[in-house]
């Protein structure tokens, strides 16, 4: 549910907007349905460390450092989130 609040209530925000478009590639893993869910599941846990939905990684793409994570949150604490990030 959280996961559906984000793509309708965060993301399109003009604050997060800012953000994403000219400064990071999105990446989603849709761990949602029945076909190979231990394998994704998997992924998700290689990839962020748990398998909490929504979870966000920021990840630099030249050293694969974890540069922020963390669940749900609001627009504007995600905005916060991805310049926090990028700093």
């Amino acid at each position: 549910m959280n996961c559906r609040k984000m793509e309708k209530f965060t993301f399109p925000s003009a604050a997060v907007a800012a953000e994403l478009v000219p400064n990071f590639v999105e990446a989603r893993l849709h761990t949602d349905g029945r076909v190979n869910i231990d394998r994704i599941q998997g992924l998700q846990r290689d990839l962020a460390g748990t398998v909490a939905n929504p979870y966000y990684v920021v990840v630099d793409p030249a050293t694969g450092e974890r540069l922020g994570e963390g669940p749900y949150m609001s627009a504007q604490k995600f905005a916060q989130f991805l310049q926090d990030a990028r700093s």
